[in-house]
């Protein structure tokens, strides 16, 4: 393996496949076809490559602001601007919502005098802000060098509708899974990628204390532990680059949130990785348990590759470009190489078999649409002169995506693809937080103690364990049928049954949107997967007052039916393009989060948290349902898990990439990250991805295989 410092002598190699972003994919997609040695793999990465050591990264504490200021002596805007791919110099990867002023949210919630005048979240979330802010990972590993290290699954009906969207109608998914790598097209289901879990995990942890969670060790019926789809030992790996572990210590809140949320019907999920996600889950973490450290896709698969010769690295690369042969006969495209910046210097190098992909449901749409040249420099005014005459001449600057869009823009259209950049969808949260009664031990304890923050240091530096070693794990996933009364869950249907069938004859929805959302109507009806995720945070996260302690809840919709759009927004690609996350334009988005709300509010007042509470603090007051509603619009937030902008799916949907991952109208361009997520899953989705790339690299392989 080199990683190199040359752009020109990059550039003068020609590699069999060119992957463009070294992030949660592409490392991992990279390393694995360079294990093949008769090809040559090169890889661009945006950000840089950080030192195996370095605490920003390896420190599981560095999400907490608490850590990156005290522990780490380092300021959170240098923490953004050395690994955020966006940090200041992009502001519009910001996304706005419409009417969020601070008069218009005012108005909307509650009296202007019971609104804090200084609210903050960490990371992505926002409170009462006018923009909601999304990171993304610029260095060698992507966002896993950043996210909070969370390691679970959607469940098995949401991964074989991957398949459902992307087969001819009327097909079954293969029984056989096995025998399909021949040259035939794959099945994308949860049969499918369970091997490609395994294949990426480490749980061997897992040998001397297989789940240490509270939950599992409950007495009583109302714990109601199940043991879901395969047995945990069957749905997880032992051997993959990817260690996980479970958290060595919960705080005193845990306990109390289980058996109130058991005490309202939900079961507590003894094996989440099984294939059926409803309940209360203990997550795994990107953590190794012996060292403490954080688990990225630099530290997982680069020691994979360290004795490689055939796997070319260049960081700070930002790819801008795709160049492209003259099409087939057959009227497909052939990439032949990828335009890139160094310090902005413009190079170009060329792919003698194909170019994958990898930059994320932002970037990976903007690229396409961005996506080449014939040869090197833009003559659009020939092609639009000739346009309809020939195909786009050389040296026409060129874009993948819809034509009436790129036209615009002075683009042409080389792949008609109306589905690039639509389609986008992430999960979104809203919290709740509550102030406890004195003695209830949280991680506040390591704000409000400095004694206690300096024995955890010791204890973390020593041993790379205790309390700066651990975070919170415990999410709850549930189905609407959890939160709602049988009569309001039944007119909840009605009404989504109503809008869906007047909007699909009205030509309001697309293909794709109708699609899916007959898929997410059967979700709901049949209690089969879960909609809504609730977060525990064990400490303050909202203008936490000195000497407090508190715990956060957040609630969070993991099917949204609004759909947004990511589209460049000039021809230069070293411009943002424009995000418009379209968050609750759907209104039953708006009613699912009041009910997902509405249900943290009711355990909040089962006796056992009740009794540890001293008061709510976020938001302020008691809110009634149309406050409520308010509340949400304004204090929504983003969970930076943006996905679906080049969906896996048939062309006639809308889809931009087949169930190879290739780029409809190209013979040899595929996608390989989150942008091929066809439907909003529940899920946090480094896993997911991960799975999605080593399938991805068997593919690629298997293709050459048989040509």
């Amino acid at each position: 393996m080199s990683i190199s410092q040359s752009p020109k002598e990059f550039s003068e190699t020609t590699f069999d496949y060119i992957v463009i972003g070294g992030g949660n994919a592409g490392l991992p997609l990279a390393v694995r076809l360079a294990e093949d040695p008769h090809v040559k793999v090169g890889l661009l990465e945006a950000g840089s490559v950080f030192a195996e050591d370095d605490p920003l990264i390896t420190n599981p504490s560095m999400y907490r602001e608490l850590s990156i200021q005290v522990l780490l002596d380092v300021e959170r805007n240098e923490y953004h601007s050395r690994l955020d791919g966006y940090g200041g110099q992009q502001p519009s990867i910001r996304l706005e919502l419409p009417n969020r002023s601070a008069a218009a949210r005012r108005a909307a919630v509650v009296p202007a005098s019971s609104v804090r005048p200084h609210l903050s979240l960490l990371s992505s979330a926002s409170y009462l802000l006018s923009k909601i802010s999304v990171y993304s990972g610029k260095g060698l590993g992507g966002t896993t060098l950043l996210n909070y290290m969370v390691w679970d699954r959607a469940s098995k009906a949401e991964y074989d509708s991957f398949q459902a969207l992307s087969s001819p109608p009327n097909t079954n998914a293969n029984p056989n899974p096995d025998a399909e790598l021949d040259g035939a097209q794959p099945q994308w289901d949860w049969s499918s990628l369970l091997p490609y879990f395994k294949k990426v995990e480490d749980v061997s942890a897992e040998k001397d204390v297989p789940n240490p969670f509270v939950g599992m060790s409950l007495d009583g019926a109302e714990a109601g532990v199940v043991e879901n789809g395969h047995s945990a030992r069957e749905a997880s790996g032992w051997e993959g680059p990817v260690k996980l572990s479970y958290n060595a210590l919960y705080t005193d809140v845990i306990e109390p949130i289980i058996k109130s949320f058991n005490s309202l019907g939900v079961p507590t999920n003894s094996n989440q990785f099984g294939g059926e996600t409803e309940g209360i889950k203990n997550l795994r973490r990107t953590i190794d348990k012996d060292t403490g450290k954080r688990i990225d896709a630099a530290s997982a698969y680069l020691k994979l590759a360290k004795d490689s010769k055939n796997l070319f690295i260049l960081p700070n690369a930002v790819a801008t470009k795709l160049s492209f042969s003259p099409s087939a006969s057959s009227g497909t495209h052939t990439v032949r190489g990828v335009e890139f910046t160094v310090n902005g210097q413009k190079y170009e190098v060329s792919a003698s078999r194909e170019v994958v992909l990898c930059c994320g449901a932002v970037q990976t749409p903007q690229l396409l649409e961005l996506s080449g040249t014939y040869v090197t420099s833009s003559l659009v005014s020939i092609v639009n002169q000739f346009e309809g005459l020939l195909t786009p001449p050389l040296n026409a600057m060129l874009g993948i995506g819809s034509k009436s869009l790129l036209t615009a823009l002075g683009i042409p259209s080389i792949v008609d693809l109306p589905g690039v950049g639509e389609n986008l969808h992430d999960h979104i949260f809203v919290p709740i937080q509550y102030l406890l009664r004195p003695g209830v031990r949280t991680f506040d304890q390591l704000r409000n103690d400095p004694a206690f923050l300096e024995k955890a240091k010791a204890e973390f530096t020593s041993s790379g364990q205790g309390w700066l070693a651990a975070s919170d794990t415990t999410a709850i996933y549930t189905p609407l049928h959890r939160h709602l009364e049988e009569a309001e869950y039944t007119s909840f249907l009605d009404s989504l049954h109503r809008w869906f069938a007047e909007a699909r004859d009205k030509n309001e929805l697309s293909p794709l949107q109708i699609a899916q959302y007959q898929i997410q109507s059967k979700w709901l009806e049949e209690n089969s997967t879960p909609n809504l995720e609730t977060i525990v945070f064990s400490k303050g996260v909202i203008a936490p007052e000195e000497g407090k302690a508190y715990f956060t809840m957040l609630t969070g919709l993991q099917q949204p039916f609004s759909r947004g759009s990511v589209h460049i927004a000039s021809a230069d690609p070293l411009q943002p393009p424009k995000i418009d996350p379209n968050y609750l334009a759907n209104d039953f988005d708006t009613e699912l989060l009041v009910a997902g709300f509405q249900f943290m509010e009711k355990a909040a007042d089962v006796s056992y948290l009740k009794e540890i509470i001293e008061a709510q603090t976020v938001p302020p007051v008691p809110l009634s349902r149309e406050q409520l509603k308010g509340f949400i619009q304004q204090a929504v937030s983003s969970g930076g898990h943006l996905m679906g902008t080049a969906p896996i799916a048939r062309r006639d949907l809308g889809g931009v990439v087949d169930n190879k991952l290739k780029v409809y109208g190209t013979s040899n361009l595929r996608i390989v990250d989150a942008s091929v997520i066809p439907i909003p899953i529940a899920t946090h989705l480094q896993a997911t991805i991960y799975a999605i790339a080593e399938r991805a690299a068997d593919m690629i392989k298997d293709d050459l295989k048989h040509k």
